[in-house]
């Protein structure tokens, strides 16, 4: 069993890569990919060529634009410097995994992407969605600060773009209010003794009533895309949950 892997839909096939296991003495991260037939309900795994992705899990997947590959960006994975001491990193490379050939068996093989423009700052735990004009949305994120005994995340509101075919990203520009960024800190010691981890969040106070908010992102070529969210009042969020 794994838990941080990441699924996708390409064709008529699920992918699924990385993740990790943890047990309680160790732990291990995945770079594997495994592939789910739609067609024949199987599993297969996949033997890709190519220089993979490093073990990770808390990455981001995507299709490309014509459904012949797939495109990994960032993530996150841990290993352990001395006794009882673990030391996390955040990745911010990016892959493609791409279907070679359209006759005989099927092979995949890896390359690694070096996309220019303003790459967004190293994070994990970020949404990645196929946008229009072959265009991926990033959202959100944190990025974790971790010593021997503490940890202190940043946490992101920020919007990025990657366009697919030019292999560039450049951040989005949104117009109207734009909620305060976010930050935690814990002490690991207490966390793992089990005497209450002294833990502190920033966060603005939620709305009484439901509240819509609607954005536009506007591209450096002048496209202009509308999100539209709504955000429940304290009251609704307690009734659904009787």
């Amino acid at each position: 069993g794994r838990s941080g892997h990441r699924m996708v839909l390409s064709k008529r096939q699920l992918l699924v890569f990385g993740g990790f296991h943890e047990s309680t003495r160790d732990f291990i991260y995945y770079n594997d990919v495994y592939s789910f037939s739609l067609d024949t309900f199987s599993w297969s795994r996949l033997n890709p060529s190519g220089s993979a992705p490093s073990p990770r899990s808390a990455c981001q997947m995507t299709s490309t634009p014509d459904g012949t590959g797939v495109i990994i960006y960032g993530g996150y994975s841990k290993v352990r410097v001395k006794k009882d001491v673990e030391k996390g990193t955040i990745h911010s490379d990016m892959f493609l995994l791409k279907r070679e050939g359209k006759d005989g068996p099927e092979k995949w093989s890896w390359s690694r992407l070096s996309p220019s423009g303003s790459k967004p700052p190293p994070r994990s735990g970020f949404s990645l969605a196929v946008g229009p004009a072959g265009r991926a949305v990033l959202f959100g994120g944190v990025c974790d600060d971790e010593e021997e005994e503490t940890l202190e995340g940043d946490f992101y509101n920020d919007l990025y773009l990657y366009d697919t075919v030019k292999n560039r990203w450049f951040p989005s520009v949104l117009r109207g209010a734009k909620p305060e960024k976010k930050k935690r800190r814990r002490g690991k010691r207490s966390a793992a003794e089990g005497e209450g981890a002294d833990t502190k969040t920033e966060e603005e106070s939620a709305p009484q009533r439901p509240t819509e908010v609607v954005k536009e992102i506007v591209t450096e070529d002048g496209t202009v895309m509308t999100i539209k969210e709504v955000i429940p009042g304290p009251q609704e969020e307690e009734e659904e949950e009787e």
